[in-house]
């Protein structure tokens, strides 16, 4: 089988990034003995631009791994926001007793409004000894 340029293009990032096996590197190298302008491309591996972000293949304990730290961390922040929740619902419901309670109680200056004054007693008192006793009850 006869490699063509385009395969050993095809294999050149890999190649220049030493992750290719020994079969497949002895492979291109004896093609670039073919080709003199590959081979001086591959002879300055800075003037090749890789690119930077090559997907990497996750073996399973790798996805495993990323799967358990992504639920730590939700159940985490869940706990987080459980507790903020929870400190602002009893913050809430101590200041609705604390405002409850402090308007329940009367003042003295509303007391007044509800209590007979003197001139109040004196009032009764006088209409009780007017009282003719024209409608006796017994």
């Amino acid at each position: 089988m006869e490699i063509t340029r385009k395969v050993v293009l095809d294999l050149m990032p890999l190649y220049l990034a030493n992750e290719v096996s020994q079969e497949t590197r002895a492979l291109v190298e004896e093609y670039l003995r073919t080709d003199p302008e590959l081979a001086r491309i591959a002879a300055q591996p800075a003037a090749v631009k890789l690119p930077e972000d090559v997907p990497i293949a996750l073996t399973q304990d790798d996805e495993l791994r990323a799967y358990k730290k992504a639920k730590l961390s939700l159940i985490w922040r869940t706990v987080v926001i459980a507790s903020v929740m929870s400190i602002i619902l009893v913050a809430l419901l101590v200041l609705m007793f604390f405002f409850r309670s402090s308007a329940s109680e009367p003042s003295p200056s509303s007391l007044s409004r509800y209590t007979p004054d003197n001139s109040m007693l004196l009032a009764a008192s006088a209409a009780a000894v007017q009282w003719d006793g024209s409608h006796d009850v017994c």
